[in-house]
């Protein structure tokens, strides 16, 4: 399957658990250009459901209903990211992650919080940690999301991209 920015879906992931996408989440991962081998341009390219409404910081839901919730999306993240950071021939963890998620809505009436898309990113962030992506999660800057329309496959791309700490 080609992706609207050219990159091409790699193996599936099977997740454990009750996924909104039948127990698979596709996930795929880039490498800077392989002739210079710059490090700082690694970049894995993880794709997750898009976050439930419990996640979006204004919510108001039962304390149970978004722990589940962030519960779920931090593991998705750890499993997909472990899955690909394996692949990488380079150092683990990264000093440092710039986040920049993709996200694909089905059609045009769906309504893109931007704010709300960084905010729903928490458990995200503390999944990357837990794959020892990076040591600790301050070290992760949110960039603006990027907002397309994909009517077969909406879907939540997280674009993560190693940083240098100075």
């Amino acid at each position: 399957m080609k992706l609207p920015h050219g990159l091409i879906i790699g193996k599936t992931a099977k997740m454990p658990g009750d996924w909104k996408s039948q127990g698979t989440i596709n996930s795929i991962i880039t490498g800077g250009p392989k002739s210079t081998c710059d490090s700082s341009l690694y970049r894995i390219v993880v794709a997750i459901a898009i976050p439930p409404s419990e996640l979006l910081p204004n919510a108001r839901y039962h304390w149970g209903k978004v722990a589940r919730a962030r519960k779920k999306q931090r593991e998705e993240v750890c499993w997909l990211v472990r899955a690909e950071k394996n692949k990488i021939g380079m150092r683990f963890p990264w000093p440092g992650a710039f986040v920049e998620p993709h996200v694909f809505y089905k059609d045009k009436r769906h309504h893109a919080d931007e704010d709300g898309i960084c905010a729903s990113l928490k458990a995200a962030r503390d999944g990357m940690q837990d794959a020892l992506l990076v040591e600790n999660d301050k070290t992760i800057s949110n960039l603006p999301p990027i907002i397309a329309i994909d009517k077969e496959n909406p879907r939540m791309e997280l674009w993560i991209t190693r940083k240098e700490i100075d």
